[in-house]
């Protein structure tokens, strides 16, 4: 027998679903309701004929029989005739014709799903609560004994509203004070009402429609919301059920009304909506869901905007090796990690990964985990989960278009740089081409003993002049590879003199002169070469406009010096200056003070990014017509050994080995195998890489000195050959001329070319051995 002590009602759920039959029990187990649950509809007739519950829930799809049946059953048999039977229906079912069926079957009401919370808890009551009265007032037409003033006491005392109206009139015979209070009228003001009057304009034909039904005989009972208006005019939320019954034995039926007032609830249902509605709306617009992991079933739910970045349907569970076999092989191990750690350890954590969806879309999501303890041991993990796709796809924009505006802003620099360059680049020219031909003019006279020190003194010049022309060809190289962003150990007082050579010129025609002063010792920091050359060249290029804008001869000092853990690159000028207005501005992007096609604005703004991506930063001080100071911060390094590895000794020690040296210009093959024999190598030269493969296929060699652009075979197909038919174990070393490095990044992604190093032109000896004695080169793969 069922226990009713502390329960207001006893509940059986008659339903095969167990999703279903969870959600109701909890629902009314939290309200102190007793529930027992039945999963057949067999079961369902034997279990409630012998412990009569207070109220039957009765799912309309059953495994083994139809539920109708099961109603009609019950209805018919004595014992169960009175006890109330609501229909669960889905909402696709709960059609007309079926509630039509479900009340012929004898239901007493039907509730459709998804239902709300405080819908299923008040028809519940209302129908526990009006079986309860029907009892009583049967028990009240026997007539026996005084029971007729217990009734009216019971009935007056009624915690929800009651009334008995005329099926015909709709007039109300009699009415509790709740029912009186919950209508906001008098006993007076109820005498003259009737149903109709009650019931709210836009509810009245659904109410009609329903005692109609009554009228029939269709049905017994019904519940429904509607709402009905006080005097005041204003209007009350009613959830009412009505059913037919007999006062006095003999006498017409009258409608029992059991009415309460669920304005509360329902504003509270309107307000729970609207924030769900708005939380759907913000995951929506922001693309972001949230999830829940049990840590003791490891069973998986989501939102349905998380199914919905996933491209799944959100009405199909989901299990969490289904959720996480979505991200990509190389994020797969980093959430495995993340939610090993996080119900083990109970560490939260951030994660941005990669996913690919179920329709095969690649995706960047966000998410984001955090335990939930209970007793000291992680039972849950919450979290969100955004699709961050679109933000990614827009900082990789970002970073390519900033790549696009370094690269116009140094285009732009190059061309100012070039009519000075080539002014510079002739003069030491003249002076190697008056030289050789004064040295010819003394050994053609048979001069040459008698003047030896003479050519050695000419000789000496020429050197500083093609060294002169080496630095202006290494400062365009360094400047201008721009592509990387490949940080290395950067010599300041190297980078500022190359820098130097390469604007000299340029500044010394504008009547400005540069004063250099580098430190004493060397100031080794991690950077970018190129581009830390670009943020000087527009420094420079910003003082000098800011000189010849005041007219007045001109002077830029740079320094060079330590600071504590710091090297300070200082640039200081006697132009006209910046006043504070604009100085706020300097690092805003297309912001200049120049004349339209005479500035893009964003030198200083691409400056500022190339000095905070060393871990620097960079500031201007100023005073309107007494000159600028720009200071350059940039942290040293104290990478000791690295430091060391680039300070190669002048000695030159003895190599053995083979070298083949292949290039298509004569003078330049003469210089290596001169070198290379003096180092004690045994050489072989050719001048195309067709002459090259059949030297590898001859013999064997330690290294394969080439060029890249030659003949009938270049080096790049030479290179690709050798890789592709294992020709040789040789160390491959690219001998190149170009400005800008022919293996960059990209060049390498795209050839596959694996070397063991490289050697720019104009070389020198030192150069060529640095390379080719182990030890001294640095592993780099171009």
């Amino acid at each position: 027998m069922l226990n009713k002590k502390n329960k207001i009602g006893v509940v059986s759920i008659v339903d095969a679903c167990l999703e279903n039959v969870e959600a109701v029990s909890n629902i009314l187990t939290s309200h102190a309701y007793q529930v027992h649950v039945i999963k057949t509809g067999v079961n369902a007739m034997e279990w409630i004929m012998e412990n009569t519950p207070d109220l039957i829930l009765l799912s309309t799809t059953l495994p083994d029989m139809d539920a109708y049946e099961v109603c009609t059953h019950l209805k018919g048999n004595k014992k169960t005739s009175r006890l109330p039977v609501i229909f669960l229906s889905s909402q696709n079912t709960a059609q007309s014709s079926e509630k039509q069926r479900g009340f012929a079957a004898g239901g007493d009401d039907f509730i459709s799903k998804p239902f709300q919370t405080e819908e299923l808890l008040v028809r519940v009551k209302n129908h526990i609560e009006l079986a309860h009265f029907r009892s009583v007032q049967q028990w009240n037409s026997k007539g026996i004994g005084n029971r007729r003033n217990c009734f009216l006491e019971m009935f007056n005392q009624f915690p929800l509203g009651v009334a008995l109206f005329d099926p015909a009139t709709g007039r109300i015979n009699q009415f509790n004070p709740m029912f009186a209070k919950i209508t906001g009228r008098s006993f007076k003001e109820m005498d003259k009402t009737s149903w109709k009057g009650l019931v709210h304009g836009d509810d009245l034909q659904g109410f009609l429609n329903y005692i109609s039904s009554l009228n029939s005989g269709e049905i017994s009972s019904f519940s429904m919301e509607n709402r009905i208006l006080r005097i005041d005019g204003s209007a009350v939320s009613i959830c009412v059920t009505v059913a037919a019954v007999t006062v006095i034995d003999n006498s017409p039926p009258q409608y029992l009304a059991v009415v309460e007032d669920i304005t509360e609830c329902k504003r509270i249902e309107s307000a729970i909506r609207k924030k769900q509605f708005l939380f759907s709306e913000m995951g929506r617009i922001a693309k972001i869901g949230g999830w829940e992991i049990d840590c003791k079933t490891n069973e998986l739910s989501w939102t349905d905007e998380v199914a919905i970045i996933h491209d799944l349907d959100p009405t199909r569970p989901i299990t969490l090796e289904h959720g996480l076999s979505y991200y990509t092989p190389d994020s797969r191990p980093i959430i495995d990690k993340a939610l090993k750690e996080a119900m083990a350890l109970g560490q939260s954590y951030d994660l941005v990964l990669e996913k690919i969806s179920a329709k095969g879309e690649r995706k960047w999501i966000r998410t984001i985990g955090s335990p939930i303890k209970e007793g000291g041991r992680v039972v849950k993990l919450i979290g969100i989960f955004q699709d961050i796709s679109e933000r990614k796809k827009a900082e990789e924009e970002n970073i390519k278009l900033q790549a696009q505006l370094a690269h116009s802003e140094k285009l732009a620099s190059i061309g100012v740089l070039v009519a000075g360059v080539a002014h510079e680049i002739n003069n030491p020219l003249t002076i190697i081409q008056g030289f050789n031909s004064i040295i010819k003019e003394i050994l053609i006279n048979d001069n040459g003993e008698k003047q030896k020190e003479n050519i050695f003194s000419l000789l000496k010049k020429q050197d500083i002049a093609v060294d002169r022309i080496s630095n202006i060809v290494n400062g365009l190289r360094k400047y201008t590879a721009i592509d990387s962003n490949n940080l290395e150990l950067i010599e300041i007082n190297k980078t500022l003199k190359e820098t130097m050579s390469i604007c000299e010129a340029i500044y010394k025609q504008s009547d400005i002169s540069i004063e250099l002063f580098l430190s004493p010792s060397p100031l080794h920091i991690y950077g970018n070469n190129g581009k830390l050359q670009q943020v000087v060249m527009n420094i420079l290029h910003n003082a000098k406009d800011a000189i010849e804008e005041k007219g007045v001869y001109g002077k830029i000092k740079v320094e060079a010096f330590g600071n504590d853990d710091k090297c300070i690159i200082k640039i200081q000028d006697n132009g006209i200056g910046i006043s504070d207005e604009i100085i706020n501005k300097l690092f805003d992007p297309f912001y200049t003070t120049k004349k339209i096609g005479e500035g893009t604005g964003l030198g200083l703004a691409i400056s500022q990014s190339i000095i905070v991506s060393f871990g620097g930063k960079i500031n201007f001080e100023s005073k309107k017509n007494l000159g600028t100071v720009c200071l350059i911060e940039i942290p040293l390094t104290d990478d000791k050994e690295t430091i060391c590895n680039i300070e190669i000794e002048d000695a030159f020690e003895r190599i053995t080995g083979k070298v083949l040296i292949v290039e298509d210009e004569e003078e330049n093959r003469e210089i290596l195998k001169y070198y290379l024999v003096s180092f004690g190598l045994e050489v072989v030269d050719c001048k195309d890489g067709i002459e090259a493969l059949e030297q590898i296929q001859k013999r064997d060699f330690d290294y394969i000195l080439t060029d890249l652009k030659m003949p009938k075979m270049s080096g790049y197909q030479l290179i690709k050959e050798i890789e592709k038919y294992h020709l040789t174990r040789a160390k491959i070393i690219v001998v190149s001329g170009n400005i800008q490095s022919d293996f960059s990044a990209e060049k390498e992604s795209q050839e596959s070319l694996c070397l063991y190093d490289y050697i720019k032109k104009p070389f020198n000896k030192k150069n060529v051995y640095n390379v080719l004695k182990p030890g001294l080169r640095s592993e780099t793969c171009f």
